[in-house]
């Protein structure tokens, strides 16, 4: 019941922030370097504390190839931003709740940024949103299955890695 409290508040972040570029149109020209300085910086902190619990380089380099490869090809953060936060819950509790207060905010420039697309139409950003949503939840069901936690980690680092490259098209 707790993680998924945690998975569901996460996720507020991105609605949240939809919600506050509909409010406040006017602050987005002069706002979207922020948003997009904020997004970065997120996104290699997830990528830092991710790689922190890995052990072996040669192999954890392997793996953050492949995460970063896979990102480049699935373009889809908020499924990687997922898979961060279930694979969070098997760290610790304290990882997973840094971990989701970090996706909770990336949501906030990450949906202001979205939403601008659909300023004219509200209703729009819905289909956005639920799909963000079915995205993030389809890895949470890793919390049914034991794997190892320092090769996901690792993969999720890489992918997280490569979205902080790529512009902001995510």
């Amino acid at each position: 019941m707790q993680e998924l409290l945690i998975i569901i508040i996460s996720f507020l972040g991105l609605v949240i922030g939809s919600w506050l570029a509909f409010l406040t149109p006017e602050e987005f020209n002069s706002g979207r370097k922020y948003f997009i300085l904020l997004k970065k910086v997120i996104l290699l902190l997830l990528v830092i504390i991710f790689l922190l619990p890995t052990f072996s380089l040669m192999y954890t380099v392997i793996l953050f190839i492949i995460g970063a490869s896979a990102a480049r090809f699935f373009r889809k953060v908020y499924f990687y931003l997922g898979l961060a936060l279930a694979l969070s819950f098997f760290i610790s509790l304290e990882f997973s709740l840094l971990t989701a207060s970090l996706i909770f905010t990336f949501g906030l420039p990450h949906g202001t940024l979205n939403a601008n697309k659909y300023l004219r139409d509200w209703r729009k950003i819905i289909k956005p949103l639920v799909f963000s949503l079915i995205l993030f939840l389809l890895p949470t069901t890793a919390l049914f299955f034991n794997f190892y936690v320092t090769d996901i980690a690792a993969l999720i680092s890489g992918s997280m890695f490569m979205f902080f490259l790529l512009k902001d098209n995510v």
